[in-house]
Order: structure tokens, then C-alpha cells, then sequence
């Protein structure tokens, strides 16, 4: 099966995989080889995708997932690859976000807080898996 993911100004990936485990606003599913077709919202979130018992991570903060033929393509608002993400830079997002959330005045301000609380703890738990598997191969 083929997966790629792609943002407005670039394509993040485009490798061939055994399974992806996607964010979507239903929930997160999994995609298996030969899945029915299927068009849904990203959610912020982690993406998993795996070959041959490798996994790799990747934090989207939304767009569409669309699974057709063996192919899932998504078009992601943004991605980043775990080797990407500066632990510390989101620990900071995340204390600014909390912040942000305690001093919102509208239902948009708060929704805003929240949806960067959300990107920050994927960013930072991606980041602590990729440090966590490097831990383990020394």
C-alpha cells in the first residue's frame, strides 16, 4: 500500500507501508491493505504508519484523509516528522497555550487554546517516542 502525505508547500512522505493509524474527527482508524474506500477530516493528532515492523511517527494539526485503490493520501493544514519536533519549543507552546486557555475571554479564544494545547502534547509525545526509541538502540 502506498501513503503519502502531503501539506500546501511540500510532500512530507511518500514510502510504502503495511498500516497507518490516522486521526480523523470519528476517532482514529486504521488502515490496513485493500480498506474500503474513504474520504474524512483529519483531526490534530499523531499518525503512525509502519513497514516491515518500523513504525514512524508524524504530528498533523488537520485536513482530509482520503483511502482509495491501496493508496491513502492525506492533505494535511501541517505535519511534521518526529526528527523534526524541538521538545523543549513545544513544552514552551504548551505552557503559552495553558495559558492562553486560562485567560480566554470568547468561545473562539478558547477553542483556539485548546486546539494548541491538543497540537502541543502530540508534538511532545512524538518527540519523547522518537527519543525513547533512540534510548533503546544505544
Amino acid at each position: 500500500m502506498i501513503f503519502e502525505l502531503t501539506t500546501s508547500d511540500k510532500l512530507v512522505y511518500s514510502e510504502k507501508i503495511d498500516l497507518a493509524i490516522i486521526p480523523t474527527e470519528m476517532g482514529y482508524i486504521t488502515v490496513l491493505n485493500n480498506h474500503a474506500a474513504l474520504l474524512a477530516k483529519l483531526s490534530p493528532g499523531e499518525v503512525e504508519f509502519r513497514y516491515q515492523d518500523q513504525s514512524r511517527f508524524v504530528a498533523v494539526s488537520g485536513g482530509v484523509v482520503e483511502v482509495l485503490d491501496n493508496k491513502i493520501t492525506l492533505f494535511a493544514d501541517s505535519a511534521e516528522r518526529s526528527e523534526e519536533i524541538d521538545e523543549e519549543r513545544s513544552t514552551e507552546a504548551l505552557d503559552r497555550a495553558k495559558e492562553a486557555l486560562n485567560s480566554a475571554k470568547t468561545s473562539e479564544d478558547l477553542n483556539k487554546a485548546r486546539l494548541s494545547i491538543l497540537k502541543s502534547q502530540t508534538r511532545i509525545k512524538i518527540a519523547r517516542k522518537r527519543r525513547s526509541k533512540n534510548r533503546s538502540n544505544i
